[in-house]
């Protein structure tokens, strides 16, 4: 679902905490991913170079959001479940700890070993060091939350 004007009013107002009608521009992946987008580092920088500019203003931010295509993470969710289903040789719904924190690490938009903590700090991990990958990806898609829970 798209967030209305009111919406990113507001998530713009919680993140202006100075109140000072502006947003740096290194904020604007955490206000999209605030606000149900979900831009990869690359589309996130070939915005901001689009931008130019050091700060955003409300209407900037506005225009981005509604007007840069911007998959949601609800539009990742088959992709990446098929992907973990490629990786998975036996066939059980599992991925090894230690796979996954290699895969985080390393492919598409690599994550510091930092966020790849704090993502597997709330996945279940079984007994024997595997992870549900069809339960990890729905954590991701539908209830991961932004911000400073990754830090």
């Amino acid at each position: 679902m798209a967030a209305t004007t009111e919406n990113i009013e507001e998530c713009f107002n919680v993140f202006d905490a100075r109140k000072q009608g502006y947003l740096e521009k290194e904020q604007l992946g955490t206000v999209l991913r605030a606000l149900g987008k979900n831009p990869t580092e690359k589309e996130l920088k070939e915005i901001l170079d689009d931008v130019g500019s050091e700060k955003l203003d409300l209407a900037r931010v506005k225009n981005i959001y509604k007007t840069k295509k911007m998959q949601t993470p609800q539009d990742q969710d088959q992709p990446m479940r098929n992907a973990f289903k490629a990786l998975d040789k036996d066939n059980n719904g599992k991925i090894a700890e230690f796979e996954l924190r290699q895969i985080l690490g390393n492919l598409g938009d690599a994550l510091t070993n930092q966020e790849v903590n704090a993502l597997l700090r709330e996945a279940k991990v079984d007994a024997n060091g595997g992870v549900d990958y069809n339960e990890f990806v729905s954590m991701l898609v539908n209830s991961y939350p932004v911000g400073d829970k990754l830090k």
